[in-house]
């Protein structure tokens, strides 16, 4: 066979290959902007037609989905199977965010202690990958807690930590309509505000 008809073929698989990439990579982000923006039902359409490709950043966006549907234990375990499938070691960023996901439906389930245990190691996660955008929620979810338990103080502390973050991602953000969009977050008000 040719070199040409080689040439051909590789072309000819790559572009399918990044075609099917690209088209996974939109349906993720489409899901992912309508679980935030309250369009339940059109993200998982999205996450529906993706199929197998790239599955673990799927179940994160199913995690998300479901806990935006407030089926917390349903969301627990779904964040528990996508958890015991990944291999941290290649998928750090997306365990901090399942765990922080599974925290605050834990967290809603009123299971204070494994709340506790999860969002503590998605903090781990998060600092240790210097993951600001997720830190900040971890130490709200945290905060959460200790309030729930009756600890003021060390709700205060936690909350004071995730507004040094919230402040410190502010400050980095250049585009001002960027900034002021984050900074009126509503879970990002609430930090602010407390």
């Amino acid at each position: 066979m040719p070199a040409f008809h080689f040439l051909f073929i590789a072309v000819f698989f790559f572009a399918h290959f990044f075609r099917r990439f690209f088209d996974v990579q939109c349906a993720l982000a489409s899901a992912q902007l309508d679980v935030q923006t309250g369009n339940l039902d059109a993200a998982r359409e999205s996450l529906a037609s993706i199929g197998t490709g790239l599955q673990s950043s799927a179940n994160l966006i199913e995690v998300e989905l479901i806990v935006a549907r407030e089926d917390y234990a349903g969301a627990v375990t779904v964040a528990d199977q996508a958890i015991q499938k990944l291999d941290a070691q290649y998928y750090p960023r997306l365990l901090a965010n399942l765990w922080h996901l599974e925290g605050k439906a834990l967290l809603a389930l009123g299971e204070l202690e494994a709340a506790e245990q999860v969002l503590e190691q998605a903090r781990v996660q998060s600092q240790a990958l210097n993951l600001r955008h997720r830190l900040w929620r971890v130490l709200l979810g945290l905060s959460q807690v200790q309030a729930r338990r009756g600890d003021q103080a060390a709700a205060a502390r936690l909350r004071r930590q995730a507004r040094e973050v919230i402040e410190y991602i502010a400050e980095h953000i250049s585009a001002s309509d960027l900034r002021t969009s984050f900074l009126s977050l509503p879970d990002v008000r609430a930090v602010l505000d407390s």
